[in-house]
């Protein structure tokens, strides 16, 4: 079993000392404090020898602290060096467990699998309240459709865009006329979910693809069909009544 040294001395052994000064590399020194005009410091050596000799074995290999000595711009002065004192250094290393590379592919999996160019798909029926093109870095046709219910007006609005990769050609001069005229329309679209992380396609997600034209006077029609209503006179048949007439000769 290898004995383990803590402590070299030169004046105890200066044959040994003077060896090990001869193999040690200089790993790191520190200014410690400033007596004067001179700054004392400690450095930090690892003696590893190229060669087995009779005084330096295995007991002696390692990192070694020496004693404070006057610090200078040149080369370390090895005559101030008179004690080594072994030192303990943990070494930092970074473990990658073999299982960290799996869940991030796994997460990478989720997430790319969660995207879809065609989430939902669906159609609102409204007039247009707003309808340009806009955008700080990216331009693209947004528009806004008052959404109507069985021909009544409701309070939810459906924010839209047009899709800068896939353009239908002249639906956006289809959907500017109907907000300018204030015509009834029915609006085509489908969402995506991840497919438009920078906004680069549109504002929003749901990217209209037809227009279909359904009143061109909506407000026109429901004053009218009111004023119908209004008029008609509502009643039930309860009986029939047979009326016989009796002639006499």
């Amino acid at each position: 079993m290898t004995k383990t040294i803590n402590i070299v001395r030169k004046k105890e052994n200066p044959e040994l000392f003077k060896e090990m000064l001869g193999l040690c590399e200089q790993e790191h020194s520190s200014k410690r404090h400033r007596r004067g005009s001179n700054f004392f410091v400690k450095s930090l050596v690892r003696v590893e020898p190229l060669e087995r000799s009779e005084n330096i074995g295995e007991e002696y290999i390692g990192i070694w602290e020496t004693n404070e000595y006057i610090a200078s711009d040149e080369d370390t002065d090895w005559d101030e060096i008179t004690t080594f004192t072994r030192v303990e250094l943990k070494e930092e290393t970074v473990v990658v467990k073999k299982w960290v590379p799996v869940i991030m592919l796994l997460l990478m999996v989720m997430l790319f699998s969660g995207c879809s160019e065609n989430y939902s798909n669906g159609e609102r029926i409204g007039m247009i309240q707003k309808f340009s093109k806009s955008g700080v870095i990216y331009k693209s046709w947004e528009g806004d459709l008052h959404v109507t219910q069985t021909g009544m007006s409701s309070n939810t609005d459906f924010s839209f865009s047009l899709d800068n990769d896939n353009e239908p050609e002249g639906l956006a001069a289809k959907i500017d006329s109907a907000a300018q005229h204030g015509w009834l329309v029915k609006l085509t679209y489908h969402e995506t979910v991840g497919k438009n992380w920078f906004s680069n396609r549109g504002s929003t997600d749901h990217f209209v693809t037809k227009m279909q034209l359904l009143n061109k006077n909506p407000m026109q029609t429901a004053f009218s069909g009111n004023k119908q209503d209004s008029m008609r006179v509502k009643g039930k048949t309860i009986d029939t009544i047979y009326v016989v007439i009796l002639r006499n000769k």
